[in-house]
């Protein structure tokens, strides 16, 4: 906490060497942040609550990383959250929210239809609602050669709703420092909940699908969450919006993310932007500092990574202190999808249209590196901030081939004539599901995985850190590393999931870790709204 931040007896914790009212000095550990997205923010909130002081060294200009919002001519481009879980108060989820004042509930509303799915082969086009009952029944009527999968997808997801452990995340406390107790008391608590994560739920959906006779079923199926997803997952997904915990941002991602910046920085806490960090640098086995790329040294008694995983480990570490665990994992476990974004100003309103849709193409895009079968529309028609009135920013969104556009990039011709065309079919595909829609295009603006990869460091450009197996779903990344003292890793290389809770739980948990060392009590000291 800064100087200005008063402690539970009316002192202050103050810069290093300051006295305590009892006489004698203190020194305020320095924590240096790498990072100043959700989880290096996070981390760097819960420091400064703690007694530390602390320093968050961004590439950027600005705070986000992944959650990033740029402006095009009047449109603001939303190149990052695409919906919130947890949005509503009474999960452990918002309640960290609330801690660092991003409960803004009026700014997050609820949806009310997940996704819209039109497949173009076979004209199908129906829409999953929070009213899962009714989307059950409408599918089973569209395929009763199939009842058994859709029973099993949809009624498993209301069961896993009623069950009461659907937000038992075990988020509020890090694993490392639960007890014997903790533990079974967190078992307990999510006992509901963990049945469905064995055995059959255990599938990844492309095996579920193989049970399945209709081809537009399949494809579906497959794109309600993710295709690689286990069966239990996608169904607490489809349990959170018939809960109505699933929300939008109409404030745009970098409007959630603002008021976790201004708490760090009323807190005391420090940014230093444009500042990319090169080097961790280690002294007899500790972290002591980082050096930047314009060769400065910052000094610090503790370095926190919130970078990209594969940079911190074998970039700015070199590799030193990757265990035979660590390296198994990164041969592994692949990075999770890279995204092309297509965003289009559009001179046109879509009110009452889904904000979510998910098309199955008529026919694969097949000229930019592996063929694209599914494009999926975000009308961010729910608010103000993305387009002047009377007009929709809407963004076409596939999946993203690394190694093409990584290519692609070395020839910046080449490179700009592949954008210019994914924007072309994106427009054309936009142009099937609202006809006359071309017309009124006044912006494009194309981001592909070179794009985040270049803005973020993530590995390959990934917007939601790894893609683990499906049996390892639940398994963690260390969050420290062998042979090397006061480091640690937080953000969604460390916590598999690549979720907004996960992100922002990793940093206050290693903040819990770092008071257990420093034989400290976790203290919410400064807290927006801290539990009573």
């Amino acid at each position: 906490m800064s100087s200005s931040g008063r402690g539970r007896r009316g002192w202050s914790f103050c810069s290093t060497g300051s006295k305590w009212p009892l006489g004698g000095e203190v020194t305020v550990k320095k924590v240096l942040i790498i990072g100043a997205g959700l989880a290096g923010v996070s981390a760097g909130c819960y420091a400064q609550m703690n007694g530390y002081s602390s320093e968050v060294f961004e590439m950027h200009d600005v705070a986000g990383g992944v959650v990033a919002t740029w402006r095009r001519n009047g449109y603001l481009v939303d190149g990052g959250i695409h919906f919130l879980m947890g949005h509503r108060s009474g999960t452990p989820i918002n309640a960290i929210y609330k801690e660092l004042g991003i409960d803004q509930t009026d700014l997050y509303p609820t949806m009310t239809t997940f996704i819209r799915f039109t497949d173009e082969p076979t004209g199908l086009s129906i829409d999953i609602s929070n009213d899962l009952e009714a989307a059950k029944q409408a599918l089973m009527a569209r395929f009763s050669d199939d009842r058994r999968t859709i029973e099993e997808i949809f009624r498993g997801a209301q069961k896993i709703r009623r069950s009461g452990g659907l937000y038992e995340m075990g988020l509020e406390k890090a694993p490392e420092l639960m007890s014997l107790g903790d533990r079974l008391g967190s078992t307990w608590k999510a006992r509901k909940m963990v049945k469905f994560m064995m055995g059959r739920y255990a599938r990844p959906m492309t095996e579920v699908v193989r049970e399945v006779k209709d081809a537009a079923l399949k494809r579906l199926i497959l794109n309600l969450f993710s295709p690689q997803a286990p069966e239990w997952l996608v169904m607490s997904v489809l349990a959170m919006v018939e809960d109505g915990q699933i929300g939008l941002i109409s404030d745009g991602c970098t409007g959630f993310m603002r008021p976790m910046v201004e708490r760090y920085q009323a807190l005391g806490g420090v940014f230093h932007f444009r500042s990319r960090v090169v080097k961790i640098v280690v002294d007899g086995g500790k972290a002591v500092g980082v050096r930047l790329e314009d060769g400065s040294e910052h000094k610090g008694d503790i370095v926190i990574s919130a970078a990209d995983g594969r940079s911190t480990i074998y970039g700015m570490l070199e590799g030193r202190y990757a265990d035979e665990r660590i390296e198994e994992r990164y041969r592994a476990w692949n990075p999770g999808a890279s995204l092309v974004t297509v965003s289009l100003g559009l001179d046109r309103t879509f009110q009452g249209e889904p904000p979510l849709q998910v098309l199955a193409l008529g026919e694969p895009l097949t000229s930019y590196g592996s063929p694209i079968g599914i494009a999926s529309l975000r009308i961010l028609n729910y608010g103000t901030v993305f387009a002047p009135p009377g007009k929709t920013l809407v963004q076409v969104l596939f999946e993203g081939d690394w190694e093409y556009w990584c290519e692609m990039s070395k020839d910046r011709k080449a490179y700009d004539a592949s954008k210019a065309s994914l924007a072309w079919d994106a427009l054309r595909i936009v142009e099937s599901q609202y006809p006359g829609v071309s017309g009124s295009a006044e912006v494009v603006d194309v981001s592909t995985p070179y794009t985040y990869w270049r803005y973020t460091g993530n590995d390959h450009g990934s917007i939601m850190g790894w893609s683990p197996p499906t049996d390892q779903m639940l398994k963690t990344m260390p969050r420290t590393l062998p042979g090397l003292d006061n480091f640690y890793m937080v953000g969604q290389w460390s916590m598999p999931g690549g979720s907004v809770p996960t992100c922002i739980a990793s940093g206050r948990q290693a903040v819990q870790v770092l008071c257990r060392k420093d034989k400290k009590v976790f203290s919410l000291r400064g807290a927006v709204n801290p539990p009573e």
